[in-house]
């Protein structure tokens, strides 16, 4: 298993706007053979603990991927598409990086 972490800063005047794009964007991403869940968590900018973030609402979403093949697949056919429609949307409103990690291992995590 893969997550794939997407970080979102919005502008916080184009917060609701992203967050009704995201409750959309997250169902179509689990759609995509190999992606099999998501989290999505909301970061405070003091906890950041870096200037520019504030005056920003700050998301982070795991999606969980079966494979390193299922996640390149998806990055190279279907990832452009659908960060161009963000940017489309919301161009300089939003900042988003993205890391890949790889699971080593899990302890005392609960299912729920």
């Amino acid at each position: 298993m893969i997550i794939y972490e997407v970080n979102i800063a919005v502008q916080n005047d184009a917060a609701p706007d992203y967050e009704r794009f995201l409750e959309r964007h997250i169902p179509k991403i689990l759609q995509i053979d190999g992606f099999r869940g998501a989290s999505w968590w909301e970061r405070l900018a003091k906890d950041e603990n870096v200037p520019e973030m504030k005056g920003s609402t700050l998301w982070t979403v795991h999606y969980h991927v079966e494979s390193r093949k299922a996640l390149d697949s998806y990055l190279i056919n279907q990832a452009p598409a659908m960060r161009a429609e963000a940017v489309e949307l919301f161009g300089n409103k939003i900042s988003i990086n993205r890391r890949i990690l790889n699971h080593r291992s899990s302890q005392g995590l609960s299912s729920g």
